[in-house]
């Protein structure tokens, strides 16, 4: 009887064993992975850039020399605050395309404007070169030709707003030369008027010292 009920229970015991043994392992689930967005810096450096050159070009009117690459600029440009903070690497990509063509019209539009500065400083140098103000007076004609010439090499070595502060001061020296000359040339004029005057008077002098022996004389 013992031997019975021992036997039951092993066969029991084995059923439940193979039971665990066939049933499925446990699962163990690992956690998703969560990818957060790239955040990208605000282009500060590129916006300062190309304002810089926005403000360049205002002040200069260059945009008069390159109109439709300064509106291309432009829409780059407005694109490019749109998109700040909210876009940052789309942001910078404007902000690159805008600097490109605001650069583009910088590089076409101050040869230009420099160009109009040395006709007009043309005008004056010519018009003091005709008075012989490189004779009349010499000092301040080289002052004013090397000022000139000075503006002339900033612009070849692309100092571009330097070239054009030198022009208008050159301009402003062939006209005080100019001035000079006219003011000498006119004194000089005053003092020949004078002097043939007094030429003419001592000439009437002697006419009439003449007369008047003659009137008195027996």
């Amino acid at each position: 009887m013992m031997k019975k009920l021992f036997i039951s229970i092993l066969i029991i015991f084995l059923i439940l064993l193979s039971f665990s043994c066939n049933s499925d392992p446990e699962v163990v689930e690992e956690p998703e992975e969560t990818t957060e967005p790239v955040q990208f810096e605000r282009p500060e450096s590129e916006y300062n850039q190309a304002k810089g050159l926005r403000d360049v070009i205002s002040r200069y009117e260059l945009h008069n020399y390159a109109e439709t690459d300064f509106q291309d600029a432009e829409t780059s440009f407005t694109e490019a605050e749109n998109h700040y903070e909210q876009d940052n690497e789309a942001s910078k990509s404007a902000f690159y395309k805008a600097i490109a063509k605001y650069n583009v019209v910088i590089e076409m539009g101050f040869p230009l404007l420099i160009d109009e500065k040395r006709e007009e400083a043309d005008q004056d140098k010519h018009a003091s070169e005709e008075l012989k103000a490189e004779v009349a007076s010499p000092d301040s004609y080289q002052n004013a030709l090397d000022v000139y010439n000075e503006a002339l090499q900033e612009k070849e070595a692309g100092n571009y707003e330097k070239s054009i502060e030198l022009m208008e001061e050159a301009k402003i020296l062939f006209e005080a030369v100019y001035v000079e000359v006219v003011e000498k040339r006119d004194r000089a004029q005053i003092q020949l008027d004078a002097l043939n005057q007094s030429l003419k008077d001592a000439e009437q002098q002697i006419i009439d010292d003449i007369k008047n022996s003659e009137q008195t004389s027996p």
